[in-house]
C-alpha cells in the first residue's frame, strides 16, 4: 500500500464518518495522525479501524494496548510454537486428537482430500446409498478456514441436499462438489443446535458458540482470561462478527459464573461499536442471563489445553447444546478483543497483547499522541 493510497483511504474514512467525529469530540486533525499510525506502524486494515475506531479517543483510551490483527500474530508466536499449532489450525488434525482421547466434537464427521477413509467410502457408495450416508442436517467447512470461511450448511430431504444459501445438490452432485480439487480440503459434521436458552436468547436456530481463552501459566495450570458469546441476528447462518459487518454481537460477563453483561454491535454509523442492553429481534435483555453447562465448558477447555502442552494460549469456539459443551474449533492465532476491552484485564492485555514490540500503550493517553 503506497503513500498516495493510504491518504485517500484516511480521506474517505475521515468523510464517510464525520459524524462519528462530532460525536465523540474529536476534531479531523486530532484523528489524522492516529489514522496514519495505525494503518502503517500499526498495520491495522482500514476495516479495523472502521470496526473499532480506535483512531478516536473515547475507544482508544478503553485499550490499554492499541494493536492490529496483524501485529498481535506477531505477539502471539512469541507465546505458541507455531509448529505445534497445526494441532488447532487444521480441523482434521483437531478432530482426529480430540476423537482419540475422547472429547466431545459434532458427529459423524470426515475429512475430504485428507485419506480419511471415511470419505473413500462414501466415494465408493452407490446414488441410493449416498441418500441415508448423510444426517438430516450437517454442514461442511474448510479444513484451514477461519472467521467461517468455506461453511455451507445442508438440509436432506427426500434426497435432495439444499443449501442454506438456496442451492440445491443431488448426493452425486453433492458427492462430486466435495471431490473437487477447487472446492479445497473441508471438514463435513452433523450440525448441531444450541441449547434451548440460547436459542431463545436470540430467536435463532444457528449455533452461537462461546469463545474461552485459556492461557496456561509457569505452574502448568490453566486459566481463562476471558471469554464471549456470539449472538445471532439477521438469521444469520454463521455466528461470525466480522467486526459486526455482519450485524452478529458480542455478549461478554463474568467469566466465573457465566452470566452475561452486556454486549455490542456496529454503531448505527457504521464505525465503532454501541452496547446493548437486549437482542434487537428477541428483545430478550441479555445482562444476567447465564450460560448453560458454564462449569463444564471451563472443565472441557481445561482438558482438552491439557492435552496440547507446546500451546500457551488457545480461544476455543464452543457450542452449549442441550446435552453439554462440544468442542466446534481451537484457535491459536486468536484476535485481540478490541470490540470489548473490558473483558481482559489489564494485567492480561499487556500479559498477552502488550509487549512494546507489537503494540503501543494506552493507559496514559493523553491525547497528545
Amino acid at each position: 500500500m503506497n503513500w498516495i493510497h493510504k491518504l485517500q483511504i484516511i480521506s474517505e474514512l475521515t468523510h464517510t464518518t464525520g459524524a462519528r467525529l462530532r460525536d465523540c469530540d474529536e476534531s479531523w486533525l486530532r484523528a489524522f495522525p492516529w489514522m496514519l499510525y495505525l494503518l502503517t506502524v500499526g498495520r491495522f486494515s482500514p476495516a479495523e479501524i472502521k470496526a473499532y475506531a480506535v483512531h478516536l479517543r473515547p475507544y482508544r483510551r478503553k485499550l490499554p494496548v492499541v494493536i492490529s490483527k496483524e501485529r498481535s500474530l506477531e505477539r502471539l508466536r512469541r507465546l505458541n510454537r507455531v509448529d505445534a499449532s497445526r494441532l488447532t489450525e487444521d480441523k482434521h488434525r483437531f478432530y482426529t486428537h480430540c476423537e482419540q482421547i475422547g472429547l466431545p466434537i459434532p458427529e459423524p464427521w470426515f475429512s475430504t482430500q485428507s485419506n480419511d477413509p471415511r470419505f473413500e467410502r462414501l466415494r465408493q457408495m452407490r446414488e441410493t446409498d449416498l441418500i441415508t450416508a448423510f444426517p438430516e442436517h450437517f454442514v461442511v467447512k474448510s479444513r484451514h478456514g477461519a472467521y467461517g470461511e468455506g461453511f455451507v450448511a445442508f438440509a436432506s430431504n427426500a434426497g435432495i441436499f439444499s443449501t442454506s444459501n438456496g442451492l440445491i445438490y443431488t448426493p452425486t452432485q453433492l458427492l462430486s462438489w466435495l471431490t473437487d480439487l477447487h472446492t479445497g480440503p473441508m471438514v463435513v459434521q452433523k450440525r448441531i443446535f444450541d441449547h434451548d436458552a440460547l436459542s431463545a436468547l436470540s430467536r435463532s436456530k444457528t449455533l452461537q458458540c462461546v469463545r474461552l481463552v485459556s492461557y496456561r501459566d509457569a505452574r502448568d495450570l490453566i486459566r481463562f482470561p476471558f471469554f464471549i458469546l456470539k449472538l445471532v441476528c439477521n438469521n444469520n447462518i454463521s455466528d461470525n462478527f466480522h467486526g459486526g459487518l455482519s450485524g452478529n454481537l458480542i455478549a461478554y460477563g463474568d467469566r466465573e459464573t457465566g452470566t452475561l453483561t452486556g454486549a455490542v454491535g456496529i454503531h448505527p454509523s457504521g464505525m465503532g461499536l454501541a452496547e446493548l442492553s437486549e437482542h434487537p429481534e428477541s428483545k430478550t435483555t441479555i445482562a444476567g442471563f447465564k450460560i448453560p453447562f458454564w462449569n463444564e465448558a471451563r472443565d472441557l477447555v481445561s482438558m482438552t489445553h491439557a492435552s496440547i502442552p507446546d500451546l500457551t494460549t488457545i480461544g476455543w469456539d464452543i457450542g452449549i447444546t442441550p446435552n453439554g459443551p462440544v468442542l466446534i474449533e481451537g484457535n491459536a492465532w486468536y484476535d485481540p478483543p478490541l470490540y470489548a476491552p473490558q473483558v481482559l484485564s489489564d494485567e492480561d492485555w499487556l500479559l498477552i497483547f502488550g509487549r512494546r514490540s507489537t503494540a503501543i500503550t494506552c493507559a496514559s493517553d493523553n491525547s497528545n499522541t
